[in-house]
């Protein structure tokens, strides 16, 4: 469904999703009124040199990062860049993630999705979460399905931290003889000299901030990702109203299931509560807002 058919709604409804006291339209404002146009910009760069672009939105964890770009598209009413919401999760794929043997602080990871390395190439420490709830064929027809790679360049976003999902849809890309250009963009990113092994180039929106900015985007793409700000220390004295915010549009799926039409589908279906329903109408209204408070400035 359309974002404009999902907020075709009363003014009355709307004044009162998004009234400020509402942690998740206000969560929602912060960030984007923050970081919206300039996060956006960074997840467009080069389009206009690059013909038709698809946008892969990892759901569920950056399903509000889609959300924020697919709003800005809108408003600035840029054409050829289409957003698809992709159910892809590590539950269903199973990337695997490994410590190499020369790491000297026990950081340096590779990650990967199908065929394991050699034995010899690691040692300490091996993460698999478990085996895939689907296999490589049922991910690449659904990514074939939805026409992800129908474009002359592919950028898969998600919130971070490895960017194994976009590790996965780049080895099912080459597997699909996708000839496009295809890139993983991060909110926040561990970095190309932590994560080795990549088959796409990787580009993460907190890298080159200053520490405090990277600190922020930390807590943001935490927020985003789970619905909650982690409890650290470097996040004590936040505003009680932001403890929890960002409600997607249904839990995260665990499952591609396949249908009689030989499509697949989640196994996790759209909420149908209505309080959950209005929580999710009003984190769109506060992405929405949000973000126009931030072209305003620029």
């Amino acid at each position: 469904m359309l974002l404009k058919d999902i907020l075709d709604i009363s003014a009355d409804e709307e004044r009162a999703l998004a009234a400020p006291e509402n942690r998740f339209y206000s969560s929602a404002y912060d960030f984007a009124s923050s970081y919206g146009v300039s996060f956006a910009k960074f997840v467009l760069q080069d389009i206009s040199r690059t013909g038709k672009t698809n946008i892969a939105v990892c759901l569920n964890g950056a399903e509000h990062l889609g959300t924020m770009v697919e709003f800005y598209l809108d408003m600035l009413r840029i054409e050829n860049v289409d957003v698809h919401y992709v159910y892809l999760t590590e539950k269903i794929a199973a990337p695997w993630k490994l410590i190499l043997d020369n790491s000297i602080d026990g950081n340096i990871l590779q990650v990967g999705y199908g065929t394991l390395p050699r034995r010899e190439t690691y040692a300490t420490s091996f993460v698999s979460p478990q085996a895939p709830n689907n296999t490589i064929f049922d991910i690449s027809e659904y990514l074939r399905q939805i026409g992800i790679f129908e474009c002359d360049k592919l950028s898969v976003l998600d919130t971070g931290y490895l960017g194994s999902i976009p590790e996965v849809i780049s080895r099912i890309a080459g597997r699909l003889s996708f000839r496009g250009l295809i890139e993983g963009v991060l909110l926040k990113y561990a970095g190309d000299e932590k994560v080795k092994n990549h088959t796409l180039p990787i580009r993460g929106y907190n890298i080159g901030l200053h520490i405090r900015e990277q600190q922020e985007i930390y807590r943001w793409a935490y927020l985003i990702d789970s619905g909650i700000f982690p409890e650290d220390e470097l996040f004590e004295g936040n505003d009680s109203s932001m403890e929890k915010g960002f409600r997607k549009s249904r839990e995260s799926p665990s499952k591609l299931i396949l249908q009689e039409d030989k499509s697949y589908v989640p196994d996790t279906p759209l909420f149908q509560e209505g309080h959950l329903i209005r929580q999710y109408k009003s984190t769109l209204l506060g992405i929405r807002d949000g973000l126009a408070s931030n072209l305003l400035k620029m």
